[in-house]
């Protein structure tokens, strides 16, 4: 009897493994198709949007090969994903070592971003090591008052380092979605060169509050300091403020400074809600530019989750660069 229970151990032991290896794999295309990537167009002039799209390239986090404004190309580096530390994938821009291979698992990354398009061996293969990829934009003029963009992403899925690519993926459009939104972002918001700031900002008692990871709403122990900082300022009817919006070191440079914007607007927004005329406020952002605590511990961080009120001299003009 034991022996028969060991005859089907080894038996299904290969099984066992086989399941175990080919278990996590990208998604499979959905029953409407493929995402299509088509070009996006923006009722702004070309030189506007070339402008919004090279700054949301450089805000991608991938190094960029050339950024030619007469062809409207711009090309980014041929790069490879890996992720040794299974949903920390990181960009490089050398072809992963075997040992790199072997330590890195990109399955979790192209769940993200891919569907299958064809599978060599037919079945599922293992796990994915790592992806090659490549990425490049196109930027054209439609007339004097509208201009198009096409982000081109593709990647190539590697699940043996000798034998190399055993599959192929297809955009699922998570980057080039993400990308057109930005650039449309840019494109429509106000950039504000803010007032000198006044020299003696202790005259008024103005009070920082402070926000949750990632988040922008205002919390409960903000309310009542805002309430005085309104309070204040109706005392105050020639005071004129900038908020700084400030975030902890975590994330990217490119998002921190679009959260402490979100935050600095969510002051401002509170503010008015509370009678205050929007016009005697400048909502600006500093991102993680500025870390008031040094350190890496939660308290550290929650210090630099903030909007600062700074007083500026009413007199001065606000510019709206064109």
């Amino acid at each position: 009897m034991v022996r028969n229970n060991y005859k089907y151990l080894v038996l299904l032991l290969p099984l066992m493994i086989f399941v175990s290896c080919v278990a996590e794999v990208p998604v499979n295309v959905p029953e409407d198709g493929y995402w299509q990537n088509h070009a996006v167009k923006y009722n702004k002039s070309y030189d506007k949007v070339w402008n919004a799209a090279d700054q949301a390239a450089n805000e991608i986090g991938w190094k960029i090969k050339y950024s030619d404004k007469p062809t409207g190309k711009i090309q980014f580096e041929h790069a490879w994903v890996i992720d040794p530390l299974f949903g920390k994938a990181q960009r490089t821009y050398q072809k992963p070592t075997k040992v790199q291979a072997e330590e890195s698992n990109v399955t979790s990354y192209l769940h993200k971003i891919s569907y299958w398009t064809k599978l060599t061996p037919p079945q599922a293969p293992p796990n994915p090591l790592f992806t090659s990829e490549k990425l490049n934009i196109d930027v054209s003029k439609v007339n004097d008052s509208s201009t198009k963009i096409k982000a081109n992403y593709s990647l190539w899925p590697y699940f043996d380092y000798k034998i190399g690519q055993l599959g192929n993926a297809r955009s699922r459009g998570v980057l080039e979605e993400a990308y057109y939104a930005r650039v449309n972002e840019i494109l429509n918001s106000e950039i504000i060169i803010p007032p000198q700031p006044i020299e003696i900002i202790d005259v008024y008692e103005l009070s920082d509050v402070f926000f949750d990871f990632d988040k922008s709403y205002i919390r409960q122990d903000a309310m009542p300091v805002l309430q005085q900082n309104a309070q204040t300022m109706k005392e105050n009817p020639e005071l004129t403020v900038v908020i700084y919006g400030f975030a902890d070191i975590r994330g990217t440079s490119a998002y921190n400074l679009r959260l402490g914007k979100k935050r600095a607007e969510a002051t401002r927004n509170y503010l008015v809600q509370l009678g205050i005329n929007p016009k005697r406020i400048i909502a600006l952002t500093k991102g993680e530019t500025t870390q008031f605590a040094p350190g890496s511990t939660e308290s550290e961080f929650q210090l630099n989750r903030r909007s600062r009120f700074l007083p500026v001299d009413p007199e001065a003009p606000v510019i709206y660069p064109q």
